[in-house]
């Protein structure tokens, strides 16, 4: 999967938009390495308890964007977007699915 939602902020607003440039390999190395111990801190022990839950928080594309971007600032990563883009990229194919 070449394409993921990438989102434009505008005042507030966000709009998801389809790129081609991401790397899944790279969002998925900075996910193990950033997110992990986080979520698992926040989900007995299971990481991936977050993104598989019944009653998860991110029902789309833009939210999945934006949600990556909050943690991200909120760990002070100083992330580009290229990174964030990357580890959206990741979580969408791994386990939302979300489709353009």
């Amino acid at each position: 999967m070449r394409h993921i939602v990438l989102c434009l902020m505008l005042g507030g607003v966000v709009a998801p938009v389809w790129a081609d440039e991401v790397d899944i390999e790279n969002g998925k190395n900075l996910h193990n390495t950033h997110c992990n111990a986080c979520h698992q801190s926040m989900s007995e022990g299971d990481p991936n308890q977050l993104y598989t839950r019944e009653n998860r928080r991110v029902t789309n594309a833009g939210q999945l964007q934006n949600q990556v971007q909050r943690c991200s600032l909120n760990l002070r990563l100083e992330w580009f977007d290229t990174e964030i883009n990357d580890v959206s990229a990741y979580l969408n194919q791994q386990f939302y699915h979300f489709k353009p």
